[in-house]
Formats: C-alpha cells, structure tokens, sequence
C-alpha cells in the first residue's frame, strides 16, 4: 500500500510540477504535436529514472555521509551536464551523422524543469536505492499523462475557428492552464488520504 501510494503520488504531483514549472518554456516545442509530445516524455522519462538513480547514489553515500547536502543542486548539475555530454558523446561514436540532431534534442531532454525538481524530491524523499527508478518512472509516466493530452487538445483547438488573439503560443498556455486547473484538484483530492511526495 504504501509503495502504491508513493507511485500514484509521484505520477501525479509530476503532473503539478510540469505545469508550474515547465511551462511557458520549452512547454510550446514539447506540445507541437501529439507524436512529438509522445516522443519528448519518453525521452524525459528514461532521463528522469537515470539521473534519479545516479544522483540518489551520489546524494546516499556521498552527499548525506559528508555532511555535503548544501552541495545537492551542484551535484545535481554535474549529473545532468554529464549525462547530457556523454548522451552526445555516445551517439557521435555510434551514429556520427545523427550528432547535429541530437545535439538540439539531448538539452532539451536534460535540462528541464522536471530534471531540475524530481531528482531531488525523490533522493530526499524515498529511502531504498531499488525504489527510486520505479518512482522516477512514475513520475515520467505522469509527464506523459500531462504533455500527450495537452498537445491533443491543442491538435484539436487548432482546427476550430478562434480569434486570432488566441491562437499560437497562446493556446498552449490555456490548454496547460485549464489542464493544471484539473490536477490541481486531483492533487488536492490525493493530498487529503495519502501523505505527498511533494
């Protein structure tokens, strides 16, 4: 019971974080399309459990034995520059012509908000190594509960005819507002039976 409610916690206070956070950058590129959005959360999602895997080691038997948690958003930091470098590094090796691409993708992928804020919730709050990957996957999981149905209902608003006030970036930023209207109260309504992650 409580290893479920520690998942549908993260999955759903991850939502919370990406509209708060995220938006309005790189929200708008992220939610062009439906494939697009599909695409960019996985991606985010496998980021999301190697970092918080490779940071709550270094946080567990580096940072906390040493006294060193003031260090924690440098370390942070360092994870994610690193990851990102040898992401680039290693498709440069395996697939030189796709370096250009990745180059653009693999920043975006890593250096985020979602990469900035549940890492380290998850090294502060979940005591066992093994369970961190799992609680970062349910966090990824709700990124992708948050960005795909987004971009649909954007897909959708640009087919009606609206103002031309509302269209463009604007769109994504109502759609992500009414959105987080909704998690919000899913938020509250968890909040209220079982003790939050966030």
């Amino acid at each position: 019971m409580q290893l479920g409610a520690l998942l549908l916690t993260a999955a759903v206070a991850q939502n919370v974080v990406l509209v708060h956070f995220l938006a309005p950058w790189p929200l708008p590129d992220l939610v062009r399309s439906v494939r697009r959005s599909v695409l960019f959360s996985l991606g985010i999602t496998l980021a999301l459990v190697w970092v918080s895997l490779l940071y709550g080691a270094l946080f567990r038997f580096v940072l906390l034995p040493l006294s060193l948690e003031y260090l924690a958003t440098v370390s942070l930091l360092g994870v994610l520059a690193f990851s990102s470098a040898g992401g680039i590094a290693l498709v440069s090796f395996f697939s030189p012509f796709s370096r250009e691409h990745c180059a653009r993708v693999l920043p975006v992928v890593f250096f985020n908000s979602t990469l900035f804020v549940v890492p380290m919730a998850i090294a502060a709050e979940v005591d066992s190594l093994r369970l961190m990957p799992a609680v970062a996957a349910a966090a990824g999981l709700g990124l992708f509960c948050a960005l795909v149905p987004v971009a649909a209902v954007i897909r959708h608003l640009q087919g009606v005819r609206l103002p031309r006030v509302l269209r463009g970036e604007v769109i994504v930023l109502l759609a992500a507002a009414v959105f987080a209207l909704a998690l919000q109260q899913i938020d509250g309504l968890l909040a209220s039976f079982i003790y939050p992650l966030w």
